[in-house]
């Protein structure tokens, strides 16, 4: 039957039209119907791992390009979205095409075939043709009302077809829009991080909390902002807030060791004995464990930029361990060369096994590297504490010790760590044949502890 083959050709030269103009359009808006970066090869970038002092800078270029690269998988993503809803369209076309052809065929026949047989039936002796003639084209018309048959269940088919291409055009949609909202986040996070560190590099710990606080709030999966804020947290003995945040960052290494310092925090404040050496217990477990770990991550610094291991070898000298912490603070000595923290620490351990001369040795050296330190950045008052330190073991002039202490006082943001410093000088003080404290160095420490304590309650 050549008219059956109609609405074929008609349905096939549409849908190549229709598809040349949907591809004509894909590569109209993009360049390329199938561009070099698909959606595919799209990701974001995960959150870094690297250590704490890993630049921001790098961090933003390389969210920028992400934001780039999103806005191109969208445009892209747009396109071909267009060409599979252009498709579906033209598989409706099709199927309905299809259908009205074979059922205006079928109704054709059966008209020429009823005229054929009122005609025919006339003839008594063409009975028995007309019943073998009628048999054949009854069989016929018995298959093209399969094929009507098939074509109605195709273009249900493709109705379902073009339904499910736009949910997943709606689902893909809605992706894109989480990626570049995503995106944007942490980039304003990572803004808000870097204003965080600034303000850790100048010692003011509670403004970086403020803005790492802002900060996850925007990139909450990211670890590394979780860290650092669960660190603060625990530097401004928030300790109930830092240690769920850090065990919520167990798998990354620097968040390990903070978790291990902030054990060692809370078992200083420990009244039970049973409970201090727990907690102490538990620190020591997670620093060795992180020792263990491999040469890397004996190299990790804290978010001050000290050796993170200096938490553990303040630990040991804590529980009197003086033998095990000195030789750990030599190590960490080793690890960050530019830092008195470490050297002053040594000096002290000197003091307590009764090595007075090398002693000696330490803090002259503690003294030079804090010097270099203040050089660099004056408001260090880590820094400075140490250099007051120093000034102090090595029988300084009181005016000159007096001048190094009102800079530290006036560098020193906070209160507890002018605690720290008094309690340092006076456990020194408290060595068999340790330096002499003077009073007044004391005491001017405790009258800005007062006046700050004053303001607070004011």
């Amino acid at each position: 039957m050549p008219k059956l083959r109609l609405p074929f050709a008609i349905a096939l030269i549409l849908f190549a039209i229709l598809l040349f103009s949907s591809a004509q359009v894909g590569i109209a808006q993009e360049g390329t119907l199938f561009p070099p970066t698909s959606l595919a090869q799209t990701s974001i970038a995960p959150a870094s791992t690297a250590q704490p002092t890993e630049s921001i800078d790098e961090l933003l270029r390389r969210l920028d390009s992400l934001e780039k690269r999103a806005d191109s998988a969208v445009n892209f993503a747009n396109s071909l979205l267009n060409i599979f809803q252009i498709v579906g369209i033209v598989v409706g076309i099709i199927g309905a095409l299809f259908a009205v052809g074979i059922f205006r065929q079928v109704q054709q026949v059966d008209g020429e075939w009823s005229k054929f047989r009122d005609d025919y039936f006339g003839s008594a002796n063409q009975n028995g043709k007309f019943q073998e003639l009628d048999h054949r084209v009854g069989a016929q018309l018995s298959a093209m009302q399969s094929a009507v048959d098939a074509a109605s269940q195709f273009k249900q088919d493709s109705a379902a077809i073009l339904q499910s291409m736009t949910n997943i055009s709606q689902e893909i949609d809605q992706k894109l829009n989480d990626l570049k909202t995503t995106g944007h986040n942490q980039n304003e996070a990572l803004a808000l991080a870097q204003l965080g560190q600034q303000q850790i590099a100048l010692g003011n710990l509670e403004l970086a909390t403020e803005f790492y606080e802002q900060a996850y709030k925007l990139d909450q999966d990211n670890e590394v902002m979780r860290f650092f804020l669960g660190d603060l947290y625990v530097r401004l003995e928030r300790m109930t807030e830092g240690i769920a945040l850090l065990e919520q960052s167990r798998s990354y290494a620097p968040a390990r060791l903070s978790l291990a310092y902030a054990k060692r925090v809370l078992g200083d404040s420990q009244q039970d004995p049973d409970q201090r050496r727990a907690l102490y217990g538990e620190a020591e477990y997670l620093f060795s464990e992180e020792r263990l770990r491999g040469k890397r991550n004996k190299a990790l610094l804290d978010i001050t930029g000290e050796s993170a291991y200096g938490a553990l070898a303040s630990l040991l000298k804590h529980q009197g361990r003086n033998q095990e912490a000195y030789a750990l603070y030599e190590e960490v000595a080793t690890l960050t060369p530019q830092s008195s923290y470490p050297v002053t620490n040594l000096g002290i351990l000197a003091y307590r096994l009764g090595n007075l001369e090398k002693a000696q040795e330490h803090f002259e050296r503690s003294l030079k590297l804090a010097k270099q330190r203040i050089i660099r950045d004056n408001d260090d008052y880590y820094a400075w504490h140490d250099r007051v330190t120093a000034s102090v073991v090595l029988s300084r002039s009181l005016p000159e010790i007096l001048a190094d202490l009102d800079e530290a006082l006036a560098v020193t943001p906070g209160i507890e760590p002018l605690r720290k410093l008094e309690k340092g000088l006076r456990d020194l003080a408290a060595i068999k044949d340790g330096p002499r404290y003077d009073e007044q160095v004391a005491q001017r420490i405790d009258a800005e502890i007062m006046r700050r304590e004053q303001a607070q309650t004011a």
